[in-house]
């Protein structure tokens, strides 16, 4: 039998009740809502062994049987996701359609046709996976469905007056661990009952200790005296979007004179970027709602910081420098470690750090009206210690194309790239030198061929060797792309083989002007050796003498070789 009235649940009602279910039974997947360039995407769950493949589920609120009609939208949320697939670097193993309809096995033949060109596996989750998931989720149906969200809030605030003694009979005569005995009950049933938040209750003998509250806490409350003891509530998120689906909010009113005009634009930056502030006790006074109980109390003045917590799990975005027509140029990878935005919900304030730490950028993007957004940023180059080419390439590329008149554009992996992110108007140069582009892409691709990860070092000291250092690097990756590097004057090469008598080598010379020789280059360039692969190439009009060495070890000394520089020789018969 039944236990959801799916013909009362209709549109985003049912796609936001199923998509809470299964965000909870995969507590790291990400929601897109279905607007106009989602992608086809609604929840996007990522694959825990590589960090680039997701599993997508597609939802959809169609009941009780598939229409034609049905049909073409799915086929059209199943475009849009290939579409996203191919401008953007995502992976996807999955695709469930996720809809209360189980399917015949000509539906599923249907859905599998639609990605029958591609390796990602399809799965059709119907009324029966639905309904199993209804009966694991009890509290998400009683919220989203059987309409528990009165019920919910007053079991919250008994909770946490219970907590506070605030609903204590007698409470003069109650002390705080009798209350953290009562209270304890009430919170393991809003366990049991809240869909979104669990919450972990502890008693401590010693005061307040905010350094002990873990990063995975939606917020944390000390009820208590400052001395102590105190009972600390803890309210973690069940999954990564709770907070979006049922914000923790409180309020708290305060006024800056004209007289604070660095303290106005602090607030200001507060309120449009989510950006740190202190308010000072004298300008904070009036009512805090306790963002759990609801409860409200009355201050005459208290201070006030507001600050962001930085991200543990950075996000990974690609940023691109692009010309004006939108043309890609150079593009490179950053972690966004920070990211906050006001409560006026008008702008985002995100700082970003390169793979390789090399590069730092703090970016503003603010809403003014009509669907169009201004940003600006400013960005710092830390060349103060050696690092890792491979690493460093594309993030000097980048550097390099950052600059009037092109513009900055972030490529978003689910939604394609926002133009116009930063337009560069106060970059008038690049930032780097083309040498050190040039320098980088050698090091580059010498790497398969050296001895140990090659690094950039420091410019700034020994300039002049340092530059000597680039070109040398530079000329010697140029032979792997078809250059050459000639021994100028009369080089002299001694040839010396234990298995072949020296005079039969000149006495080959003589006769044939000519010998196949064996070479293998080595040169040190930055940090390492670089070693190329042997080749074998014949060496001609060149001339050659018997010589011994102090030991009466007889070699050849040939003349007249131009080629790769040689360090070490082998005479071979033929190519």
């Amino acid at each position: 039998m039944a236990t959801i009235p799916w013909h009362d649940l209709k549109g985003e009602r049912a796609e936001s009740f199923i998509s809470i279910m299964i965000l909870r039974e995969y507590p790291d997947g990400r929601r897109r809502r279905p607007i106009q360039g989602d992608g086809g995407i609604d929840v996007i769950v990522p694959v825990s062994d590589n960090p680039r493949k997701y599993d997508i589920y597609q939802i959809k609120s169609f009941f009780p049987k598939l229409e034609s009609g049905h049909m073409g939208k799915i086929k059209k949320s199943a475009e849009k996701l290939l579409e996203t697939i191919e401008r953007t670097d995502i992976e996807v193993e999955k695709w469930h359609l996720v809809v209360p309809i189980d399917p015949s096995e000509g539906d599923e033949s249907w859905l599998e046709s639609l990605f029958e060109d591609t390796s990602i596996a399809v799965y059709w989750k119907g009324w029966t996976y639905l309904e199993g998931m209804a009966a694991k989720y009890r509290d998400v149906v009683d919220v989203y469905v059987e309409n528990g969200q009165e019920r919910l809030l007053k079991m919250i605030e008994n909770a946490m007056s219970t907590a506070s003694l605030k609903r204590i009979p007698n409470r003069a005569s109650v002390s705080l661990d009798q209350a953290y005995d009562m209270a304890l009950p009430l919170f393991e049933q809003l366990n049991a009952d809240d869909p979104q938040y669990f919450y972990n209750v502890s008693f401590l003998n010693g005061p307040p200790d905010w350094s002990t509250v873990p990063d995975s806490v939606a917020m944390s409350q000390f009820i208590g005296k400052a001395s102590g003891p105190t009972m600390r509530i803890d309210v973690h998120p069940k999954y990564l979007l709770a907070l979006e689906d049922r914000p923790i909010e409180s309020s708290i009113s305060f006024a800056v004179p004209d007289s604070e005009p660095e303290l106005q634009k602090a607030v200001e930056d507060f309120r449009t970027y989510g950006e740190d502030v202190t308010i000072p006790a004298q300008y904070a006074s009036g009512t805090f709602t306790d963002p759990l109980s609801g409860e409200t109390e009355t201050y005459e003045s208290l201070e006030v910081r507001i600050w962001s917590e930085e991200r543990k799990k950075p996000a990974r975005i690609r940023l691109i420098a692009a010309d004006q027509t939108g043309r890609r140029l150079a593009s490179t990878f950053f972690m966004v470690d920070r990211l906050s935005g006001g409560p006026s919900g008008k702008g985002l304030k995100a700082t970003m750090v390169s793979d390789s730490g090399m590069i730092r950028i703090v970016h503003w993007v603010k809403s003014v009206g009509d669907g169009l957004y201004s940003g600006t940023f400013n960005f710092e180059v830390d060349f103060s210690r050696p690092r890792l080419a491979v690493r460093v390439r594309d993030e000097l590329k980048f550097l390099r194309q950052l600059c009037v008149p092109n513009k900055m554009v972030l490529a978003h992996e689910f939604t394609g790239p926002f133009v116009d992110l930063a337009v560069l108007e106060d970059v008038p140069a690049p930032v780097v030198a083309e040498w050190m582009v040039r320098y980088a892409d050698s090091l580059y691709d010498l790497q398969d061929f050296a001895n140990v990860p090659l690094e950039m070092g420091e410019p700034a000291d020994h300039y002049d060797d340092h530059l000597k250092a680039v070109k040398h690097g530079i000329a010697v990756a140029g032979l792997l792309r078809g250059g050459k590097m000639v021994m100028t004057g009369t080089p002299e090469l001694i040839a010396y083989m234990p298995d072949v008598d020296a005079q039969s080598i000149v006495d080959r010379v003589a006769e044939t002007g000519s010998l196949y020789i064996r070479t293998q280059f080595q040169q040190r360039v930055a940090n390492g050796v670089v070693t190329f692969p042997s080749a074998l190439h014949k060496a001609e009009g060149i001339t050659a003498r018997v010589d011994s060495a102090s030991d009466g070890r007889q070699f050849a000394v040939l003349s007249g070789v131009e080629g790769p520089a040689v360090m070490t020789v082998e005479l071979e018969d033929e190519a």
